[in-house]
């Protein structure tokens, strides 16, 4: 379980941090519609701070096992 656990949470933040540098990729390329890309980044960004929140809680608390 805390191999799995592990293997959970550095998958979640690699997709995470894809998800995070598309977004900052289309807003520096000026795409056709802005508030598409500000409510992607703003979206992609309370994800990265709920997610690595809830991966560091799961490592610790496999890590206690």
């Amino acid at each position: 379980m805390k191999a799995f656990a592990i293997v959970i949470a550095v998958v979640n933040f690699l997709l995470l941090f894809s998800v995070t540098t598309c977004a900052f990729w289309i807003r520096a390329q000026k795409a056709v519609d802005p508030s598409s890309v500000d409510f992607h980044m703003k979206l992609g960004l309370a994800t990265v701070i709920v997610s690595t929140v809830v991966t560091v809680l799961v490592i610790v608390l496999a890590a206690r096992r």
